[in-house]
């Protein structure tokens, strides 16, 4: 989705926010839209964003203390929601800048990636702000044993998972 310019609500009701297709289904703006139902789950907080901010409030609070008993959610959710930005980023860092047309065709067995990048190209024509050679950026499909929390298919990206301590 494009800032400023009009655009059908992708999911429904979403304007701008970020979306996760998943195996299982999408999720976008606290909400999990499951591929095998019409139903839509509520995950996230209330449309004010309180509950978000209660829970890093409750986070702090516990970080000052020093009480994990305080805490309102484990510890390992937030390292679980953290992971996924992170081998977004990995995944991304690690692509190659090609044009729209290039970016399709190297999606193609993957029709939600491939349906989003067509999606994004047309809602820029179809608003004149299409840029005659634009590139994107397509990341790296990298392939994640989670019980393990490792890259199998791609050391490079693996490199990546751990910054160098001192």
């Amino acid at each position: 989705m494009g800032h400023g310019l009009p655009t059908e609500k992708y999911p429904p009701g979403l304007s701008v926010g970020n979306v996760f297709h998943c195996e299982g289904g999408t999720v976008a703006d606290g909400n999990f839209y499951p591929n095998d139902s019409d139903k839509v789950i509520r995950v996230g907080a209330d449309a004010q964003g309180l509950e978000v901010v209660r829970h890093m409030q409750n986070f702090i609070d516990a970080v000052r203390s020093r009480k994990a008993e305080q805490l309102t959610a484990e510890v390992m959710e937030g390292h679980y929601s953290s992971a996924l930005a992170h081998l977004s980023n990995i995944s991304y860092r690690q692509g190659e800048s090609v044009d729209f047309e290039s970016a399709v065709s190297m999606l193609g067995r993957n029709g939600v990636a491939t349906d989003t990048v067509q999606s994004l190209q047309s809602h820029l024509q179809d608003n004149s702000a299409a840029l005659p050679g634009a590139d994107c950026i397509v990341g790296r499909e990298l392939e994640i044993d989670v019980a393990n929390e490792t890259i199998l298919n791609d050391s490079e990206s693996s490199g990546m998972l751990l910054g160098e301590y001192h």
